[in-house]
């Protein structure tokens, strides 16, 4: 009985992840206690990670490593192969959000690298989704639409509207990548209906957060900052701290498109603030770059030097690690034709 209790404590953690986070960690740490008291292994490794999850909203991500380690931990010793694959899955997107990406490409692929009794389908979707944003950072947009797409065809074997809409989400911004900007707007409608019937506040901020890069391509500044402004309302309602600074980021490049270098500047500060809590270097070189334009526009040279210097470190820090062999040989074996 008192497992069962457990286990709907870790139910209701997941149910409350996405609309009312900081309920969701204390049903997630009440449901770890109890597994704890109990010596029930399989439930303290679901309730971990759950608890990692929402420290992911929070921007806190070492410590979520953290957790997922003890997660891994509990699955080499008590054989719970399933829980391995969450594990990796997991790690790889908390290494990701803190641009660590030879790790979390090493994550990911461990994690697909588990035999199919030893993984769950989202398991590998997911994977496929961190893989695909991966090669998006580094400026490979076609091949991150290849791992998108197969993301979305395990995630139609799932019939999850959620992640349903997370591969959409993901392929409007590959589109985007490619400059294929009505594609984009076209796949990133088609996601904002699932996510506002399962209540997904977190996914619908992504939607709009799409939007908003669209049009301000697009050059209809004010729209963009529009949908903005309501993503960025969602992800402090519900606290998405990583997608919080992305807003915020976003409303200063609106802000420097309308030529108000002041407000982007407030904008950009604010931003800057919380990726560095955070430790997200490709948040913190995409803030440097929209820095040093800003006082580029405003003929403060050296401070512009100072960003761009900053952001050129960032990004050979970054984009060094698509040298990766690993990398490399996964990209090859998806465009070579079988």
């Amino acid at each position: 009985m008192l497992v069962s209790s457990v286990d709907q404590l870790i139910q209701q953690a997941k149910k409350l992840i996405s609309s009312r986070s900081v309920d969701s960690l204390a049903f997630a740490t009440q449901a770890r206690d109890l597994a704890v008291e109990l010596g029930c292994r399989m439930s303290e490794a679901a309730a971990l990670t759950v608890y990692s999850s929402v420290l992911q909203l929070f921007g806190r991500h070492r410590e979520a490593i953290d957790i997922l380690d003890k997660v891994l931990d509990i699955a080499e010793t008590d054989e719970l192969g399933v829980w391995r694959g969450e594990a990796l899955q997991l790690m790889g997107r908390h290494t990701y959000t803190l641009g660590e990406y030879e790790s979390a490409a090493r994550y990911w692929c461990r994690c697909l690298e588990l035999s199919t009794q030893a993984i769950e389908t989202t398991q590998r979707l997911c994977a496929h989704i961190g893989l695909g944003q991966l090669y998006y950072a580094h400026e490979q947009f076609e091949v991150a639409l290849i791992h998108h797409k197969m993301a979305q065809d395990l995630a139609k074997k799932e019939h999850d509207a959620n992640y349903q809409s997370i591969c959409l989400i993901n392929i409007a911004v590959d589109l985007f990548g490619l400059n294929r900007l009505d594609d984009a707007m076209s796949i990133a409608r088609q996601a904002l209906p699932l996510v506002r019937a399962e209540g997904n506040y977190e996914l619908e901020a992504e939607v709009y957060s799409v939007f908003g890069l669209i049009r301000l391509a697009r050059g209809d500044v004010e729209r963009a900052r529009m949908n903005f402004l309501v993503a960025l309302k969602i992800n402090r309602l519900h606290i998405n701290t990583w997608n919080e600074a992305a807003n915020l980021l976003a409303l200063g490049r609106c802000s420097l498109a309308n030529a108000e270098y002041d407000a982007a500047i407030d904008e950009l500060q604010r931003a800057l603030s919380l990726a560095e809590v955070m430790e997200s270097q490709y948040l913190l070189a995409e803030i440097h770059e929209a820095f040093a334009i800003a006082y580029q526009k405003m003929n403060k040279a050296e401070l512009q030097e100072k960003h761009e210097t900053a952001h050129k470190n960032l990004r050979v820090l970054l984009l060094e690690q698509s040298a990766s062999a690993q990398l490399r040989s996964m990209e090859m074996d998806l465009l070579v034709p079988s």
